[in-house]
């Protein structure tokens, strides 16, 4: 093999072949101040999951939110990630994974003051269009995009924002 174990893997292959993904070689999308790149989409799996990598400067996380179409899971590579899942927060560091099956209400931010590095999966497939259309929200002037349009982008992913942890409702 010319190429080593690489020959003949491409990496945009179409749904049921082989292929290696090259690091960043779908660029990265900012989601809610999140970095997000797609490694593995619905495309590529048949539709059975998506897999992505988050990478999270300190503070930064996903508000709370719900999924009403896919589980989700991530696997911490580097970092910490405080979860806050049911009400209650706890964190995670290298090596843990997190499992958050839909319908249950989530959020994540890195409380630390290094970045965190992910892997995530949603199944079945499709969460990778959320992060595409949701990158697409344009900030206003404090940084934080249109909450009216957020919304809207979440509702048509299946994606429900719910107010933040300990908020009077």
């Amino acid at each position: 093999m010319a190429n080593g174990m690489t020959e003949g893997l491409d990496t945009l292959a179409p749904v049921g072949a082989a292929a290696i993904i090259a690091p960043g070689g779908r660029g990265v999308m900012n989601v809610f101040g999140v970095e997000v790149s797609a490694v593995l989409t619905g495309e590529e799996t048949g539709g059975a999951y998506s897999m992505y990598h988050i990478d999270c400067a300190p503070g930064a996380g996903a508000p709370p939110h719900v999924h009403s179409l896919e589980d989700e899971a991530f696997h911490v590579l580097s970092g910490e990630i405080a979860v806050w899942v049911n009400g209650e927060e706890r964190v995670a560091g290298p090596g843990s994974t997190v499992f958050l099956p839909k319908g249950t209400p989530h959020a994540f931010r890195n409380p630390g003051t290094g970045r965190t590095r992910m892997i995530g999966v949603c199944t079945p497939a499709g969460h990778e269009r959320f992060f595409a259309d949701a990158s697409k929200l344009v900030p206003g002037p404090d940084g934080a995009p249109d909450m009216a349009e957020a919304i809207a982008v979440c509702a048509r992913h299946g994606i429900d924002l719910l107010p933040p942890p300990g908020a009077a409702g």
